[in-house]
């Protein structure tokens, strides 16, 4: 399986430009497949991993791979929305 978690942007994807982040999106494309491709995998193992699960898996690789990051500004502003 080709799944990889190498980040080689400097800028975080919140902070990038309209085309940068159409250019960024280009990591999601492989995530059906690889999803369909890990579970078929798990289904060998004796303990199989959910769809949901693997499709999470993938998603959040292909969002390392857009280096998509919160800083503490991002999080607790979440949180006072919350709170409100």
């Amino acid at each position: 399986m080709a799944l990889t978690t190498t980040t080689k942007y400097k800028t975080r994807y919140q902070a990038c430009t309209w085309y940068e982040k159409v250019w960024r999106w280009r990591h999601y494309v492989g995530v059906p497949y690889q999803t369909f491709q890990l579970w078929a995998a798990s289904r060998w193992s004796d303990d199989p991993l959910s769809l949901s699960l693997c499709y999470s898996l993938t998603k959040g690789l292909a969002q390392v791979n857009m280096n998509w990051v919160y800083n503490w500004e991002d999080i607790k502003k979440r949180f006072e929305q919350d709170d409100n």
